[in-house]
């Protein structure tokens, strides 16, 4: 009997090997084939990323319900959603249905080869694409046509068992599915120390020491006031260094006072039984916001503990983020460069990595937005803020700890704390390292000197509390920075390389005992694993164990060496204070040496048009009729609210001239506030245009409507303006 409309040509029981054309029949069948298919496509690639990487899941305090939770969505829920669609769309008619099943096994084939392809064909990446397609399509074809490319899909139906098997066991996501508080006998101390000081613990994230640095000997209080007020009441401990470039393991060194030797260790209690958390938890009431590792047993921090967000809240970032990370495995490096990082942060890729906002919504809605991506960068702000207020004046000797992350990026902020569009720069830097052009490092790193200065308003805020509630005088203060960032052009960023490890390696570290009255400077040789047992001197405590680190404050003479980990082998450094800073002498190339912010809107060269009125320009007349500019949310200008929390600072567009100009100059309402870079054109829509940005202080914009003009900088140093396209 032929087959019925519903049912499809029937699958053929005779000579294996013989032609059969046709779906499967049976739609257990079907299901099957899509639910290995799916697993091949999705799930793996995801799970064979992941498992080895436990630190990703570690530091979102994801529970063990949310690695099952995701393992059944990949290996069974998206699987399951595709099935129950291609049988709807055939119960509706059996040719959508049919329609339906073929494109989704030819859409899997294609993801299944796309990523290995990217892959191997890394320098053709306009040629991975069309080709994991025809592949796909080939594939499809071979499945419809040759019976045993179906019964190897039914073979491999345990697949997606196995592959959730290995990532659910695999040995870093098993100790994320079962971490407890740590059951070290001697890991908590049960100190009687009721005249012990109150200890406050500041841990920044990405600063290095020479940001903050008005010149060798001095903070700059210009810039960074609190930040100054502090190293004057305390010691700054200026040749102090991370121990390990990277923040998950940078962040338990300095909470263990152990060196990052073994890099499987994940940042939670279990793995680091023995901490700064246990030492005083038998001694100090906890009030503890760790943001980004999960080293205090939840048994001692109590309510202070900033826990893991709800679980619906997780799962969604969770997806969010997963799907980026997924674009950045199937899809060719042309079409990535246009995603948001995954490697400058461990979460919020999809909201929170620099993504550019809708521009067709409201202030408000702008607004909305932005705080729906603070939120997903774990609420710097709002949990700043609850650490503040939970600083309360009681006399009992309590541990305050924060580590706080920023000023690391993405760079949205202004020295107020107000918002600007925080569309990443336009070129991504392959593999972490700048381009050549000074451009990309210059501008990034004046994006880093605004954020700076929230974070300084911040720290002035903590300073004021500590104040206000008696706390301040008596306490143990400590403020260090996990690691560092260098923003040399064509060297790596974040990456520790003998030519750049001093740029990333040096860290501010303040420590103010209690009733120190005055400030000093010292330059003896300080790592970050000695923050632990310096609170044990300070406190008075005597640790029943072994660590690396040695008191900041020691008689004993300092080590003769550093060392600084990373993902290769360790570097070895000498002990000794630098001669010089390097970066120090860039940031007054690029920024000069005048007082007060409005000097760093000027990067590099051109900071003598800054303040004078276009009509005192001199400039060069431009015979070329394309001269031509394009902004970005240009309708930003033309509405701004002052008293927002969204400020349109960042001008980003683009611009279409014969012989484009290296350096653009901005003026606002007719004065000149700001110049910028223009950047290579490579990879932009439209190919001839050149994109550029610039910084203009929040304070020169007027509520209502503002006039941005254009000039570019002509090779003999003069200006030439552009004209507004649609002006």
């Amino acid at each position: 009997m032929a087959p019925t409309a519903n049912q499809g040509p029937a699958e053929d029981a005779a000579d294996p090997g013989q032609v059969a054309v046709g779906l499967p029949a049976s739609g257990l069948t079907r299901g099957i084939h899509l639910f290995v298919l799916a697993s091949f496509a999705v799930a793996e690639p995801l799970f064979s990323l992941l498992k080895p990487g436990a630190a990703f899941f570690a530091v979102r305090r994801s529970q063990p319900v949310d690695l099952l939770v995701l393992v059944a969505a990949l290996s069974l829920g998206l699987p399951l959603v595709l099935w129950l669609l291609q049988a709807s769309l055939g119960r509706l008619r059996p040719v959508l249905g049919r329609a339906a099943f073929g494109g989704t096994v030819a859409l899997l084939l294609t993801l299944v080869l796309a990523g290995p392809l990217v892959r191997a064909l890394d320098q053709s990446p306009l040629v991975a694409g069309p080709l994991a397609v025809g592949l796909g399509l080939l594939g499809h074809l071979l499945y419809l046509r040759w019976k045993p490319a179906r019964d190897l899909l039914s073979f491999l139906a345990p697949a997606p068992l196995v592959f959730a098997g290995l990532f659910l066991f695999h040995p870093s996501i098993a100790r994320i599915r079962s971490a407890a508080d740590p059951s070290d006998p001697l890991a908590l101390l049960d100190g009687d120390l009721e005249d012990a000081p109150t200890v406050v613990m500041v841990v920044l994230d990405e600063l290095p020491i020479t940001s903050l640095m008005a010149d060798e000997s001095s903070i700059d209080a210009s810039l960074f006031p609190n930040f100054a007020r502090l190293a004057g009441d305390g010691t700054w401990f200026r040749n102090a260094t991370t121990s390990h470039e990277s923040t998950e393991h940078a962040l338990p060194a300095i909470l263990t006072g152990k060196r990052p030797v073994d890099r499987s260790l994940l940042p939670i209690a279990a793995d680091h039984t023995r901490s700064v958390f246990t030492m005083l938890g038998g001694s100090h009431r906890m009030k503890i916001w760790e943001t980004f590792t999960s080293l205090c047993p939840a048994s001692l921090a109590g309510e202070s503990f900033v826990g893991a967000d709800p679980f619906m809240e997780r799962m969604a970032s969770l997806a969010s983020d997963l799907t980026v990370v997924y674009a950045h495995i199937v899809l060719p490096p042309n079409l990535t460069s246009r995603l948001p990082s995954v490697t400058s942060n461990w979460s919020g890729f999809g909201g929170a990595a620099g993504g550019e906002s809708p521009r067709d919504e409201t202030p408000q809605n702008e607004e909305q937005l932005a705080e729906k991506k603070d939120r997903a960068r774990v609420g710097r702000s709002e949990k700043f803020k609850e650490f503040v207020d939970s600083v309360d004046g009681d006399p009992t000797p309590t541990f305050y700890f924060l580590h706080l992350l920023t000023p690391h990026g993405p760079w949205n902020r202004m020295p107020s704390g107000r918002r600007y569009d925080d569309k990443p720069l336009p070129s991504a830097w392959a593999g972490g390292r700048w381009p050549a052009t000074e451009a990309f490092a210059a501008l990034a790193f004046q994006r880093h000197l605004m954020q700076l200065g929230q974070v300084d308003r911040m720290l002035g805020a903590l300073l004021k509390r500590l104040k206000q509630t008696g706390v301040y005088d008596g306490a143990l203060i400590m403020l260090v920075a996990d690691h560092g960032i260098n923003f040399t052009p064509s060297e790596y960023g974040r990456q520790a390389f003998p030519e750049t490890v001093r740029k990333l390696a040096h860290v501010p570290l303040f420590i103010k005992r209690p009733f120190q009255k005055r400030g000093r400077i010292s330059d003896r040789n300080v790592e970050t694993i000695d923050l632990l047992p310096t609170i044990a001197d300070v406190v008075g405590l005597d640790l029943p164990w072994a660590v690396d680190g040695v008191s900041a404050f020691s008689k004993a003479p300092a080590r003769t060496q550093k060392t600084v980990y990373r993902r290769l082998e360790p570097l070895l450094l000498d002990g000794a204070l630098p001669a010089s800073w390097p970066e120090l002498e860039r940031k007054r190339e690029w920024f000069g040496e005048r007082a007060g912010w409005e000097a760093y809107f000027a990067p590099g060269a051109g900071r003598q048009w800054i303040g004078r009125p276009v009509g005192e320009l001199d400039l060069t007349p431009q015979g070329s009729a394309t001269a031509t500019f394009r902004l970005d949310r240009a309708d930003d200008f033309t509405r701004v609210d002052r008293s927002s929390t969204y400020i349109p600072c960042h001008v980003i567009g683009s611009l279409v001239c014969q012989a484009p100009p290296q350096r653009v100059v901005v003026a606002l309402n007719g004065i000149v506030r700001a110049t910028g870079y223009t950047f290579p054109p490579a990879g932009e829509p439209g190919g001839d245009r050149v994109p550029f940005a610039a910084m203009i202080p929040a304070a020169r914009l007027r509520d209502g409507k503002n006039s941005v003009r254009i000039f570019g900088v002509a090779s003999d140093g003069r200006l030439f303006e552009l004209t507004q396209e649609g002006s």
